[in-house]
């Protein structure tokens, strides 16, 4: 996480100058091909540094994005969702303006219940199951309320596997 000065957002996962510049320094482009970060999150980091956000949300912490076919979840610092829901609305509704996709800010660090409540709201879930394989892995059975009638495509719920 690189520190920014006053009036810039706390923490960004790349560097000012590969932000500004889209130039990448060593430790920018081997976190890209560790697979630590991408290119998109490059393309937000530089959004979130030139847009014209509020001195509250400017105290977010961004570590990366997942990218679905029509979601794009932000994963932010404990806290920090609490912040996009209440003073960075617009900020979120810009995001989603840019990118083309619906916006989820999801916390590091949290529960995999919590974040399955997240994804699926609001349809509510019945019972969640772990399934471990045997080599190791593990699956998760999520049985949803039968009235749920919003429709979560199925390449959405697949980024988190």
């Amino acid at each position: 996480m690189e520190e920014r000065g006053e009036g810039c957002l706390t923490k960004l996962p790349f560097c000012d100058f590969c932000i500004r510049s889209g130039v990448l320094c060593n430790k920018c482009v081997e976190k890209i091909r560790r697979g630590e970060n991408t290119q998109l999150d490059l393309e937000i980091s530089r959004y979130l540094l030139s847009a014209n956000i509020p001195a509250e949300v400017r105290k977010i912490t961004f570590y990366r994005s997942i990218e679905g076919k029509n979601i794009l979840t932000l994963i932010v610092e404990k806290g920090d969702a609490l912040i996009f829901q209440t003073k960075g609305r617009k900020l979120v509704r810009k995001l989603s303006e840019r990118f083309g996709r619906r916006i989820m800010i999801i916390e590091r660090g949290v529960k995999d219940k919590e974040l399955l409540e997240k994804l699926f709201s609001p349809m509510k879930i019945l019972t969640l199951n772990t399934i471990w394989l045997p080599d190791g892995s593990k699956q998760t059975r999520v049985i949803l309320a039968r009235a749920a009638k919003y429709k979560l495509d199925e390449e959405d719920v697949k980024i988190w596997k």
